[in-house]
């Protein structure tokens, strides 16, 4: 197996839907690149990636390596410090540098390289690839953890945008969302001073009991998504007809998001698929939508593979996917656990990533593509995963 960095590729062989792909002939992918490098359809300095193939890539591409866990020669190491704006790079081989990378050398701001990873429910931190399964996965210990300074960075940032939300009586969130999330960290990740959470400059204010599910079974009279607890994010033909969900939008991605957030960003959503015009329709599940832009993890069929996508402000990049067998109704299913993504289709996992870009958002919902190529769904639901022991911090106050 070759292990390269290099370039993403904007492929425009559907016009409708142009995304960011992984070069031809790549069975595991890692994304390197900051929030903006990824939120661009243009090239950008920082458009690096990490990918693993049998193939030759060619000259564009620095191959760092034949094994994961072999030593890299000094310009297979200097590659990753140029191509990723390093000061210096600890590790001696591809597997120690994608960690490295993932944890306390990530992009302080999500900038020219990915923000830190967090860990899932189960309080660990883990890096799987594409063909290769698990690579790493290591416990969370605490503040005195290595990644922690990191990893505060990113928790930082999603308090704060949780919060700004929750206080803007535009938006459709409770104005103690911020307190809610503030108690779900506290549980997965086995501390106690909610304080850690909070950035210098906000306020201190007390964590809540949380409870966060969502459904929609579309059971009510004709009408537009939007008249009832949904926001169309992007496109505004999406519709109730018969009892179901329908996506009469422009042939195009688009999406829709329910307008009661979960307390957490690892959570997951499904949709029955009931009906698509043709095979280029599709309507699948959604996860970590923001409120400011169209951002969020998607799962959603495409003729006959099921594609696990990231869209960052719009524009779209493909992590993994596979062929499935398609006998409408099914039921596509998506979660975000930490920093690593899991597709299901009718309850068996198909599509995997490790991706760390979309973290902090709070919705779920609807992923379509629709015009002239309708597609229809129902029983929609979503909910925060489950963390183990996760009213031991809310009971603890209670008790005094």
């Amino acid at each position: 197996m070759n292990y390269y960095l290099g370039p993403w590729v904007w492929d425009t062989s559907d016009p409708d839907v142009p995304h960011w792909r992984a070069p031809a002939g790549t069975v595991g992918l890692y994304d390197l690149r900051g929030y903006a490098a990824c939120a661009t359809p243009v090239k950008h300095d920082h458009n690096v990636g990490f990918f693993a193939t049998p193939t030759d890539l060619g000259s564009d591409y620095d191959l760092v390596g034949t094994q994961l866990d072999g030593n890299m020669a000094s310009k297979q190491r200097a590659a990753w410090v140029e191509l990723l704006g390093l000061e210096k790079l600890d590790a001696a081989t591809s597997l120690a540098a994608l960690w490295e990378l993932r944890t306390y050398r990530a992009g302080p701001d999500n900038d020219i390289r990915m923000q830190s990873a967090l860990p899932g429910i189960d309080r660990r931190l883990t890096l799987s690839l594409g063909g290769h399964g698990l690579l790493k996965s290591e416990k969370f210990t605490g503040v005195g953890h290595y990644a922690w300074a990191a990893m505060q960075r990113v928790l930082w940032k999603n308090y704060s945008g949780i919060r700004d939300q929750a206080l803007d009586e535009s938006k459709p969130m409770p104005a103690d969302q911020h307190q809610k999330w503030l108690t779900v960290q506290l549980e997965k990740l086995g501390l106690t001073d909610h304080k850690l959470f909070i950035p210098s400059g906000l306020p201190d204010e007390q964590p809540k009991p949380h409870d966060s599910s969502v459904s929609d079974d579309f059971n009510r009279g004709d009408e537009s998504l939007d008249a009832g607890p949904w926001v169309e994010a992007v496109g505004t033909a999406w519709n109730v007809v018969s009892n179901e969900v329908r996506d009469d939008n422009a042939p195009a991605t688009v999406s829709a998001y329910h307008t009661t957030p979960l307390s957490s960003d690892d959570h997951f959503a499904q949709v029955v698929e009931t009906a698509r015009e043709n095979t280029s329709a599709f309507l699948g599940p959604l996860v970590r939508q923001s409120a400011i832009a169209d951002t969020h993890y998607r799962c959603v069929l495409s003729n006959v593979t099921l594609v696990l996508q990231k869209l960052v402000a719009g524009t779209p990049t493909n992590l993994d996917s596979t062929g499935v067998s398609v006998s409408l109704p099914d039921t596509p299913k998506l979660q975000a656990n930490g920093s690593a993504q899991e597709g299901f289709w009718n309850g068996v996992s198909e599509v995997t990533a490790a991706d760390a870009t979309i973290s902090g958002n709070l919705n779920a919902g609807l992923a379509g593509r629709g015009g002239t190529h309708w597609s229809t769904g129902d029983d929609f639901e979503a909910a925060d995963l489950a963390v183990a022991g996760s009213s031991w911090y809310y009971n603890l106050q209670q008790a005094g």
